[in-house]
């Protein structure tokens, strides 16, 4: 491994904690969370989450590890540079949270990790023969990429429906009432992804 140059780690280094707080401050407000809801939530003092926004701490790993679990992302969102982040990660296909909920006639899982679930959602689902998942509208200007992968579906969104067979793609608004419902004569498979709206 070629050796790092020591003022390059220190400048990565101040500019990690110099721009901490702003990426906390922006975290907690793309979470809906205020001071004090995020204290309850981390076991972290509102005025030391106070003070680290405003550059004014320089929290331990404890510290932000808590933070970074009450906001539901990981530690490298709040300390990485985003253009210079690389990074590396992999949703096992028995990890407990992949399971997707439903009380409809279908099942499926979520494919990507958890804590992204603000910006996008993967899932996997399964329709038996006439099983459909019928849902409400959406934040504003969610949007669906549906693609299949074994048998056909119907998706029906803002008034329009197309017919889908295997690899065929479907992309629309989700902020309207929608349905994806199993045409075929044996079980359907698709891969959903769900993309969320948010002011940056």
């Amino acid at each position: 491994m070629p050796e790092q140059d020591p003022a390059e780690i220190i400048d990565a280094a101040e500019l990690a904690t110099s721009q901490l707080g702003t990426r906390l401050l922006k975290a907690r407000k793309d979470a809906g969370l205020t001071l004090d809801a995020l204290a309850r939530a981390s076991g972290v003092s509102k005025g030391t989450l106070s003070q680290i926004e405003q550059n004014k701490a320089n929290p331990s790993i404890t510290v932000l590890y808590r933070v970074a679990m009450a906001l539901s992302v990981p530690i490298s969102a709040l300390v990485e540079d985003p253009a210079r982040a690389t990074h590396f990660e992999v949703v096992p296909a028995g990890e407990p949270s992949r399971k997707f909920f439903t009380n409809q006639a279908c099942s499926g899982h979520l494919l990507n990790p958890p804590w992204m679930d603000r910006d996008l959602e993967c899932y996997e689902l399964n329709f038996p023969v006439g099983g459909q998942l019928e849902s409400q509208p959406h934040h504003p200007h969610t949007r669906e990429l549906l693609t299949v992968v074994q048998g056909n579906v119907c998706v029906e969104a803002g008034g329009k429906q197309a017919d889908l067979g295997p690899g065929d793609t479907a992309h629309y608004s989700a902020d309207l009432p929608h349905i994806i419902k199993n045409i075929g004569e044996q079980e359907a498979t698709v891969y959903l992804v769900v993309t969320y709206w948010t002011e940056s």
